[in-house]
C-alpha cells in the first residue's frame, strides 16, 4: 500500500509539470512566430516595438510557469521546493534564480526492485535557455532593428522550444511508466486480499467443523447421562 500511496504522489507531481511543460511550449510557440513575423521586411518600427512587448509579456509568464508550485513545492527548483527560483527582472534583462543550480534530480521508488522514477525536470537546464532565447528576441526588436541578431535569437527560440518538447515527451513516458507500474500494484493488492480472503474463509470452515464435532460430542454425553439417571421412587413402585 506504501508503493501505491507513493505513486499517487508521484503521479500528481508529474501532471504538474505536464501541465506547466504545456503552457511553456505554446508560449515558445507563439515566441517563434512573432520573431518571424518581426525579421519580415513588412513590419515597421512601431509594429516591432509591439512585437517585443508581446514579447516581454511572454517572458513574464514563462518567468511565473518557471515559479509553478504544486501543493506548496516549487516543481522546477530541484531539492529547493520551498524556493521561487526565476526573478523577472524586467524587458530584455535576462532572468535571474537565486539558487545556485536547479539541476538537482528528485527520485521516487515507485515499486520494489524498480529503478527509482524521476520526477522533476531541470530549470537550469531546460528552462534558462527559452529565458535567455525571449529576452534575445526582445531586445533584436527594439530600442533599434537588428536583423541579424534576430535571426539568431529564432533559432534560440527554435532550440529552446524543441527541448522543451523533448522534456514533456520524456515527462509523458514516465507518465506512462507509472500508471503501468500502479495498475499492476493494484492487481498485486487485489490478489493479496483475495488470497487472505480464501484463507480466512478457510479458517472459519475449520471453526464450524470443531465446533459441530464439539457439540456432537457433547449431545452424545447428554444421551450417556440421562441413561445413567438414578432410578426414583416411582420406579420402583411400578
Amino acid at each position: 500500500q506504501a508503493y501505491i500511496d507513493t505513486g499517487y504522489v508521484t503521479q500528481d507531481w508529474l501532471t504538474a509539470n505536464e501541465l506547466a511543460l504545456k503552457d511553456l511550449v505554446e508560449l515558445a510557440t507563439r515566441a517563434f512566430t512573432l520573431a518571424e513575423k518581426g525579421l519580415s521586411d513588412t513590419e515597421g518600427v512601431d509594429e516591432r516595438r509591439a512585437i517585443a512587448v508581446e514579447i516581454d509579456g511572454l517572458l513574464q509568464q514563462a518567468v511565473e510557469v518557471g515559479n509553478t508550485q504544486h501543493q506548496g513545492k516549487s516543481i522546477f527548483a530541484g531539492f529547493s521546493v520551498n524556493t521561487r527560483p526565476y526573478v523577472y527582472n524586467g524587458p530584455g534583462v535576462a532572468v535571474t534564480s537565486p539558487l545556485a543550480s536547479t539541476a538537482d534530480q528528485m527520485r521516487q521508488s515507485i515499486a520494489p526492485g524498480q529503478t527509482p522514477l524521476l520526477m522533476n525536470i531541470s530549470g537550469h537546464d531546460e528552462l534558462r535557455p527559452l529565458f535567455d532565447a525571449l529576452s534575445s528576441v526582445y531586445n533584436a526588436l527594439q530600442p533599434t532593428y537588428n536583423a541579424g541578431a534576430l535571426q539568431a535569437a529564432l533559432g534560440a527560440v527554435a532550440t529552446a522550444l524543441d527541448r522543451i518538447k523533448d522534456v514533456r515527451t520524456e515527462n509523458g513516458a514516465r507518465q506512462r511508466q507509472l500508471q503501468s507500474e500502479m495498475d499492476r500494484l493494484e492487481e498485486t493488492k487485489i490478489a493479496l486480499k483475495s488470497l487472505l480472503s480464501a484463507r480466512e474463509d478457510v479458517n472459519l470452515a475449520e471453526a464450524i467443523s470443531m465446533l459441530k464435532q464439539q457439540e456432537t460430542v457433547y449431545q452424545a454425553v447428554l444421551q450417556v447421562g440421562s441413561r445413567a439417571v438414578t432410578p426414583s421412587l416411582f420406579d420402583y413402585l411400578r
